[in-house]
């Protein structure tokens, strides 16, 4: 794995490099970001350690320059300034489809430069990275007429003991040219609300042909079904919810609802009285994605929410990004006050893992447990898993 380091210290440059090619890593060091441009192919790393502060092209300015490449190196950040800035820096790069692989301020240990570097040489940067499709509703129109979406479940364990407490349920596309698609590749979220409810209503039509499946799982206890909420004020999908549950083989406190903390910026009234009726029926209420909106404290004032999920992007970069790491600790303490259950998602290595149970998170989500997967997969790997590996 080659890697690159550009520095405007000389003896700083000197010193990372000489440590870098000393452990096994190839390495060249720049002292400016022209200096890289005109003397070396930047495609040809694998790893580009950037400074952000420098004199004639600091690092955002020869980021956006190397954002034209078709070939992006993964990328950590230095910055002996303010830590804000460097998080920031972190986002912009990530912005620009850099995968960033954490960031560092000066001074820091070898130990961590080379945690990170061998986080990257395994191959987890970006594993998770989607390519955005760019689709129009009335393709997705007929992919539910041809039969093209599909379910896939992703478990959620205990951090306490390891076992499973539910599995999400999420939908995928098998699209004809660009293979499988997640929810968020097809841009679900920008979709028309028309739209929206007609794969909200197929997603409870095949839960409800799985359900039979679903119970039979050892140890089943619940689903998480993600719906908008302009699908949920439908009386569409509160008929199609009501027979799902009407059907007994999953019970009402056996299903939770995610719902994306973004759309509830403007009072709504009739979201307020279904998801209180929901809360009375038992079903638990889960706010999705928390800390990527406009977050209001006054959400967990006025809707009765059972649950809180931390955001992937703050879970998978808490152990190089301090101020990830406050977010995810404040999240937590948030819902232990409010006495909800608190979900971690976006786990992806035993590392994360075991920081979230001293943390006291109360469950995780993510690929270092298991990534998401179609019916027929769920029930082989349920047959065959050890919650005392994760224990």
């Amino acid at each position: 794995m080659n890697v690159y380091v550009v520095d405007d210290n000389t003896e700083f440059t000197d010193v990372i490099t000489q440590m870098l090619c000393e452990t096994g890593y190839p390495a060249k060091g720049f002292n400016r970001g022209m200096d890289l441009l005109r003397h070396a192919d930047p495609t040809s790393s694998d790893v580009l350690i950037l400074d952000v502060h420098m004199p004639d092209k600091n690092g955002i300015a020869l980021l956006k320059e190397l954002s034209s490449f078709s070939i992006k190196p993964c990328v950590i950040l230095l910055s002996g300034y303010d830590k804000s800035i460097l998080n920031s820096a972190s986002t912009f790069a990530q912005s620009l489809d850099f995968n960033v692989i954490g960031t560092l301020s000066k001074p820091f240990t070898r130990r961590v430069l080379l945690n990170m570097l061998e986080f990257a040489s395994q191959g987890k940067v970006g594993e998770e990275k989607d390519n955005v499709a760019k689709v129009n509703p009335i393709d997705v129109e007929e992919a539910i007429e041809h039969n093209q979406l599909d379910i896939f479940y992703q478990p959620q364990v205990n951090l306490r003991d390891g076992v499973v407490t539910s599995y999400e349920c999420l939908l995928r596309w098998h699209h004809p040219e660009l293979g499988l698609l997640s929810a968020h590749q097809f841009m679900l979220a920008d979709l028309p609300d028309i739209t929206k409810l007609r794969l909200s209503l197929w997603v409870l039509d095949r839960i409800a042909e799985d359900a039979e499946s679903l119970s039979e799982l050892p140890h089943f206890k619940s689903i998480s079904i993600n719906v908008s909420a302009s699908s949920l004020v439908t009386p569409e999908y509160q008929f199609r919810f009501n027979s799902l549950i009407a059907g007994k083989l999953i019970a009402p406190n056996q299903i939770t609802l995610e719902l994306i903390e973004r759309e509830f910026l403007e009072g709504n009234q009739d979201v307020l009285d279904i998801l209180v009726n929901l809360r009375i029926k038992g079903v638990g209420l889960s706010l999705d994605d928390f800390g990527t909106g406009y977050s209001s404290l006054s959400l967990f004032h006025t809707l009765p929410f059972s649950e809180l999920k931390v955001d992937k992007s703050f879970t998978k970069t808490m152990l190089s990004n301090a101020q990830s790491l406050n977010i995810v600790r404040s999240c937590i303490d948030l819902a232990k006050r409010m006495e909800l259950k608190v979900i971690a998602e976006g786990v992806e290595s035993h590392e994360i893992y075991e920081h979230l149970q001293h943390e006291w998170c109360d469950s995780a989500q993510g690929f270092y447990i298991a990534k998401p997967m179609p019916l027929e997969t769920l029930m082989s790997w349920n047959a065959n898993f050890n919650h005392q590996i994760y224990n």
